[in-house]
């Protein structure tokens, strides 16, 4: 009675053992797998940066004394390809802020070179661009929050709103027309940062 008991006890305890070292692999699985978000809307309508591979990145470079970061992503029309939308935002970064305007400044990186970091927006038929707005209200802001994985990989996160006045247009391919401003709402972003400093 006391062997069968015993016998019984250890085919248990294996699946146990194998139960929960599955389960680990299935999170592990889960804590590898990196889902990028980029969303937000234009006057209302939804902008879904990562509906394509590799349309939304987030990127830290140098220029001169400065750690310039970009946040952006592409949207594609699947019944209009290859037009494209396009939303991104460029900040001098500093470790000790976790908000950024981003009305369009310009900044002086040596004697002749300058960089015009803020929020923009443009329409582009492949290459070919149709339109270009840029961000003005003194309100619109972007949140950077950045986390370290385990891997060492960073994620930088966080939302952003602003309003982007027409700087050029080409009426007869853009779709949209009569949108002098356009309000870019309900930003939230989620991207691995590629450093390339």
């Amino acid at each position: 009675m006391m062997n069968k008991s015993h016998n019984l006890g250890l085919p248990f305890s294996i699946l146990l053992i194998i139960i929960a070292l599955g389960s680990c692999a299935i999170n592990s699985e889960k804590e590898d797998h990196f889902e990028p978000i980029f969303k937000a809307e234009i006057n209302g309508e939804s902008f879904d940066g990562t509906d394509f591979e590799e349309s939304a990145k987030a990127s830290m470079t140098q220029q001169g004394d400065y750690h310039y970061l970009t946040i952006a992503a592409y949207q594609y029309n699947k019944n209009l390809f290859p037009y494209n939308e396009y939303i991104g935002i460029s900040l001098i970064y500093q470790q000790s802020k976790n908000s950024f305007p981003t009305k369009k400044d310009t900044i002086k990186v040596n004697e002749y070179y300058d960089r015009y970091p803020g929020g923009k927006y443009s329409e582009s038929d492949g290459d070919a661009k149709i339109s270009w707005y840029e961000a003005f209200d003194e309100n619109g802001y972007i949140t950077v929050e950045m986390k370290e994985l385990e891997n060492g990989e960073i994620v930088v996160y966080g939302t952003f709103e602003m309003k982007v006045a027409v700087q050029s247009r080409a009426d007869q391919y853009s779709q949209r027309v009569n949108q002098d401003t356009l309000s870019i709402t309900n930003g939230e972003y989620r991207l691995m940062l590629e450093d390339r400093r």
